[in-house]
């Protein structure tokens, strides 16, 4: 939860990370991830990698 919060820090408008990504994704790309970062903070919980299930998007797509 703490890589979140960072994340969530860096994401605010005039950051960093922010700034550069807006040269990379549109405006509502980055509101997206916001929101998703988010949910995923008011939810408590995150997906974390196990040995049962692969680290990566599964099925590939």
């Amino acid at each position: 939860m703490t890589a979140l919060g960072t994340l969530r820090e860096q994401l605010r408008d005039g950051a960093a990370l922010a700034t550069r990504l807006a040269s990379l994704i549109t405006p509502a790309e980055i509101d997206a991830t916001r929101a998703r970062v988010d949910a995923l903070l008011a939810s408590g919980t995150h997906p974390e990698p196990s040995g049962t299930w692969p680290a990566i998007p599964w099925p590939p797509v």
